[in-house]
């Protein structure tokens, strides 16, 4: 259990879960696009691949940070 004393406990807090959240998505489209590579046209993964970018072009991604998420995208596309 962490205990939050100060400010700075809930900035720590935040970012943290906010890079979770970022991570868990990267790792969800990896893992999309490595199962299209198998089955390219299973509906279910397209529509997964789409939901997962269009978080990564969110108002919500922007709230949890300023980094590029087309650049992610073309990033994890590119297998980085």
């Amino acid at each position: 259990m962490v205990v939050i004393t100060s400010v700075k406990d809930i900035e720590t807090a935040y970012e943290e879960l906010s890079i979770a959240i970022i991570v868990q998505a990267a790792n969800d489209y990896r893992k999309v696009l490595k199962k299209l590579e198998s089955d390219p046209f299973n509906v279910l993964l397209l529509v997964e691949r789409a939901e997962i970018e269009q978080f990564f072009h969110s108002q919500w991604y922007e709230c949890l940070t300023t980094v590029d998420g087309t650049m992610i995208l073309r990033r994890l596309k590119n297998g980085e």
